[in-house]
């Protein structure tokens, strides 16, 4: 999946909740931020170039265990898994490419 993807795929969840009561580090901390939904509303400000790189941020992209428990239970199929792992490669990068700049969003 490349970035342009992971944004789309961001753009499918409508958020109903319905993946965070299989995701095992929701399940754990009742934080929405750790969860598929707030993973999710992340990634789409960073690969809108909206966010930058705080801690507070980054750090859900790295509690996700990539387990796709949450792509099992979408009933629209967001793969919160395929888009946390382009996320990280462009936090391990250290830039943000803005799609709107680009014209790829």
């Amino acid at each position: 999946m490349n970035l342009k993807e992971a944004l789309l795929e961001t753009y499918k969840c409508s958020f109903c909740g319905e993946c965070e009561r299989v995701c095992p580090t929701f399940t754990i901390t009742y934080h929405r931020d750790h969860g598929p939904r707030g993973r999710i509303f992340f990634a789409r400000l960073i690969l809108r170039g909206e966010r930058g790189f705080k801690k507070s941020i980054i750090e859900p992209m790295y509690t996700c265990l990539l387990c796709n428990a949450c792509a099992f239970e979408c009933p629209i199929g967001v793969s919160v898994p395929e888009v946390m792992r382009v996320l990280r490669s462009v936090i391990r990068k250290g830039k943000i490419q803005n799609l709107l700049t680009q014209g790829l969003a």
